[in-house]
């Protein structure tokens, strides 16, 4: 930050407004770039994968579908939906990242 008035570091050095410096909460005294400690190394943040709460519903409501099918019809065997199908077909754009587009 720029210091705003001049002031007096721990270390004994005069730091001029206008200079660059740090603030020490505590002590509530300005702090010269020599004695500010370095920030700690950021960590990268994990974005995730687009389309990735979608496909947690599409898992979600296919189960709870199944399962709905097989207890009303035990011999069928549980046959997706027209909806199901839909919601697998989907989410293929999502989960890609990027769409290009062309023209011809």
């Amino acid at each position: 930050m720029k210091v705003r008035y001049d002031g007096m570091c721990e270390c004994g050095k005069t730091v001029a407004a206008g200079n660059e410096a740090g603030w020490d909460r505590t002590a509530k005294q300005v702090v010269c770039m020599g004695c500010v400690e370095p920030a700690p190394p950021s960590t990268p943040v994990d974005m995730g994968m687009p389309g990735a709460s979608l496909k947690r519903e599409y898992e979600r409501r296919k189960a709870s579908r199944e399962a709905r099918v097989r207890a009303k019809h035990p011999k069928l065997g549980g046959p997706l939906s027209e909806a199901a199908r839909t919601w697998e077909a989907s989410m293929g754009g999502h989960t890609r990242g990027k769409i290009v587009l062309t023209v011809d």
